[in-house]
């Protein structure tokens, strides 16, 4: 065989074999399939921004100007304290995001202030602050990896970047999504949830309107990608962004737990939701490497969700009558 051919075939060899392939799922992946019903509410009066569990309790960001912020306590289910008030002053808020740190420390992230102030629920009295002038960006979604790791992502409109950065150092842009950059010139298209895990060397980048999510390590190279099969992707508008009413929203949220990870699989599309918010949906578990374990069903359309240490998850619940945030448990 001519050396030109064989050079030529050994390239194309390298190339496949160097390059993650798609792995694809169905349904009937899932090991088990468990039905979850509402088992207590959290009586929490505003509109809810963002919530977090640390050990036993549930920290929640209201959008309202005061006592933005209230902690409670989801064994008893009472709150146990508020406080901040939005505005301009050092110790107001104007953009705080608020991230789980460990098992026993949350972080209120001040962005604009560039301060960070670390809580522990056992001593919520002694908060220490840490200055954050390294950041210039305006980050959207922020995933604490461990050991003052956090991977964050910038938002623009015809590119989503992830970044690296260790507290107290420069971040570190590690990928730019470049794939779906080429395909769609609406970031928006492709925009979707974040999540970590430093001592796994893993980072979880799933989708809203692609169904499946990519698994990368903390240097933001492709590990692998995970999809449905047989699942139509986004539909677009005129301007080449993305169609909301038609599109299937597949993903609506992704949270880790302490072996594994939770996606929020809907599947359906905006137009189905205006219709009927009582659907059925699922809580989905992954391992590290992407492989399915369970399935949670849920017998509606939420619009958050929380897994807590005890098996039990917190979901928010926007269209309810009597409370925003329910406590659902496993049916026997």
């Amino acid at each position: 065989m001519n050396k030109i051919v064989i050079s030529l075939i050994s390239c194309m060899l390298i190339a496949c074999t160097g390059k993650p392939k798609s792995f694809y799922i169905t349904d009937e992946d899932f090991k088990e399939s468990i039905k979850l019903h509402r088992s207590a509410n959290i009586d929490v009066f505003g509109n809810i921004k963002k919530f977090c569990v640390v050990d036993s309790f549930l920290l929640v960001n209201l959008s309202q100007d005061e006592s933005i912020f209230c902690l409670y306590n989801t064994n008893s289910l009472s709150m146990i304290k508020s406080w901040g008030n939005i505005g301009r002053a050092g110790n107001e808020y104007l953009f705080p995001i608020v991230i789980k740190y460990d098992d026993d420390r949350f972080v209120i992230w001040e962005k604009s202030y560039k301060r960070m102030e670390f809580y522990n629920v056992h001593n919520l009295d002694n908060t220490d602050i840490v200055e954050t002038k390294e950041i210039t960006d305006m980050p959207n979604l922020v995933s604490h990896a461990g050991d003052n790791i956090f991977v964050y992502e910038r938002l623009y409109p015809r590119e989503i970047s992830l970044f690296r950065w260790h507290l107290g150092e420069d971040p570190l842009m590690i990928t730019t999504l470049k794939d779906y950059a080429t395909l769609f010139k609406d970031s928006n298209v492709y925009a979707g949830f974040l999540e970590t895990d430093e001592n796994r060397d893993r980072i979880v980048y799933a989708f809203q309107f692609i169904d499946g999510f990519d698994i990368l390590d903390m240097n933001g190279d492709l590990i692998k990608k995970v999809r449905r099969k047989n699942s139509p992707g986004p539909s677009l508008n005129h301007n080449g962004g993305i169609d909301g009413f038609v599109s299937n929203t597949y993903c609506f949220g992704l949270q880790k737990g302490k072996n594994s990870f939770f996606l929020y699989r809907v599947g359906f599309s905006g137009t189905e939701w205006i219709e009927d918010m009582k659907r059925v949906t699922y809580l989905e578990e992954f391992d590290w490497d992407g492989n399915p374990l369970r399935r949670y069903e849920l017998p509606m359309i939420i619009s958050g969700f929380e897994c807590m240490r005890d098996g039990r998850f917190i979901i928010q619940d926007n269209t309810s009558e009597d409370a925003t945030l329910q406590i659902f448990v496993k049916s026997i």
